[in-house]
């Protein structure tokens, strides 16, 4: 009995292993410049490779400010003042370290891309952040 028990265990340690592997290989991992790119060239080919995924972007802050009096949003510089990547918080937590960012720091953002159509109300590409790293 004991055996089939400690089997079992190692079976689901070894299983949670792969799918956190999986996940760590499988991470989209994108420059702002280049989704900024891709969203410029063809924005349906871009929507299918990004839109509602999650994925990592990593820029340098362009700015943190409020916009029409409601959103703070942190902006990513692309090298392409036509495509904007606007990145709003699914907490206050990184809402706050956010806000902590210097201009031209250099960060990776985590979250999921909603594409150019979400928040209607601004122009560029969406992200809700989950997380934020200085690099």
């Amino acid at each position: 009995m004991n055996k089939k028990l400690a089997a079992f265990f190692v079976a689901v340690v070894i299983l949670l292993g792969a799918l956190f592997l999986y996940k760590e290989i499988s991470k989209i991992k994108v420059t702002a410049g280049q989704l900024a790119y891709e969203y410029s060239v063809d924005k349906n080919s871009a929507d299918t490779k990004y839109l509602n995924e999650y994925i990592y972007v990593q820029g340098k802050v362009k700015a943190f400010y409020k916009l029409i009096d409601m959103y703070e949003v942190l902006e990513l510089q692309t090298g392409n003042e036509n495509w904007n990547i606007f990145c709003f918080f699914t907490s206050s937590e990184v809402e706050y370290y956010a806000r902590q960012l210097q201009q031209e720091q250099e960060v990776t953002v985590q979250g999921k891309c909603v594409g150019v159509d979400a928040y209607p109300f601004v122009r560029g590409i969406k992200i809700d952040v989950e997380e934020i790293k200085a690099d």
